[in-house]
């Protein structure tokens, strides 16, 4: 019984190792980094949800250094277009959440608006036209102009859109089981 123990373990390990593969690209190595998570991968570097000295914070890594983005506050979920000219996050301040942005060509923070408490879990589209959010558990889109409430059928949360635009996927959850699922935008459906 014990051999067949060892020989499992062994099998396993092998399996799943402790340590990254040795295939496994190292990118970019931040110093005195404590918790990076969230990659976002655009033509203008990589975003990622990072721990700053005394706050949440959106880096990206553009291959030759870092920069933060956060502002008063904690910065967390960061979303962007394919073209990686914006980057949008969940700011979370005064115990109330926002959706901020960081507008790259005019080197500029902004707020994107709606009459939806608290949003969160922001997700831009690839090509950078709409963005959906949570709010109290309810999935919205927004074009900039109006917010359009998408139906499911239990609270969603980690909303993301698929190749294309057309498609958005959100994972919902129930008392005993949890999808993901995919909303046609043109539908609702």
């Amino acid at each position: 019984c014990i051999l067949t123990l060892a020989s499992g373990a062994a099998v396993f390990a092998a399996k799943f190792p402790e340590s990254p593969a040795d295939s496994a690209a190292e990118i970019a190595m931040q110093p005195a980094g404590v918790y990076s998570g969230f990659p976002v991968v655009t033509a203008s570097g990589i975003f990622y949800e990072s721990i700053a000295p005394r706050q949440y914070v959106v880096e990206r890594w553009n291959g030759a250094r870092f920069e933060a983005f956060g502002g008063d506050g904690n910065a967390f979920y960061p979303s962007a277009p394919d073209s990686g000219l914006r980057v949008y996050f969940e700011m979370f301040s005064g115990g109330r959440s926002s959706v901020a942005y960081f507008d790259f060509p005019a080197r500029q923070y902004g707020a994107v608006t709606t009459i939806h408490p608290d949003p969160t879990a922001p997700s831009i589209s690839h090509d950078g036209s709409t963005l959906a959010f949570l709010s109290n558990g309810t999935l919205y889109i927004s074009d900039g102009r109006t917010d359009r409430r998408l139906s499911t059928s239990a609270p969603a949360h980690d909303p993301a859109f698929a190749p294309g635009d057309r498609d958005l996927l959100c994972v919902i959850a129930s008392a005993n089981q949890s999808q993901i699922v995919r909303i046609d935008l043109a539908t609702g459906n």
